[in-house]
């Protein structure tokens, strides 16, 4: 009489909690073969992570460096109303094109500053230009 092989209950509950549907295409890649599908998707978890992490990476330097080019740009505006120069700042004081651009983005970020700045400390303090940044 030949001995059957109980499945592992690990494998059964997670095959359970990630449903068949979802292991499909795994299962499907790996000839139906539980333990190499589930192999296989924890790789692609693995990889998901890496994309995410060198896109969180690129995110920041991208926005930094879009930030050093508006800060120079908006400082070489002129307010058409009072024919002063616009700051650097250019979340602070943006120059008209940038307002009619960003539309309330701006205004979004820097209630969402407002707020961040404000958990867990009363009063908090005036959001500043890194802190608007971060939230757009």
């Amino acid at each position: 009489m030949a001995a059957t092989v109980q499945p592992d209950p690990r494998v059964v509950a997670i095959v359970a909690h990630l449903s068949l549907p979802r292991l499909g295409p795994y299962l499907t890649a790996t000839g139906g073969n539980v333990r190499d599908a589930l192999r296989l998707y924890q790789w692609n978890v693995d990889l998901s992570g890496a994309v995410y992490e060198a896109l969180h990476v690129f995110e920041v330097v991208l926005r930094n460096a879009m930030d050093t080019q508006l800060s120079a740009w908006n400082a070489t505006q002129i307010d058409t109303s009072t024919g002063r120069a616009h700051a650097a700042d250019w979340l602070m004081d943006p120059a008209h094109l940038l307002t009619r651009l960003a539309g309330n983005d701006i205004g979004k970020a820097t209630d969402r500053a407002r707020t961040a700045l404000r958990m867990g400390k009363p009063g908090g303090r005036a959001p500043g230009h890194p802190d608007v940044l971060a939230q757009l």
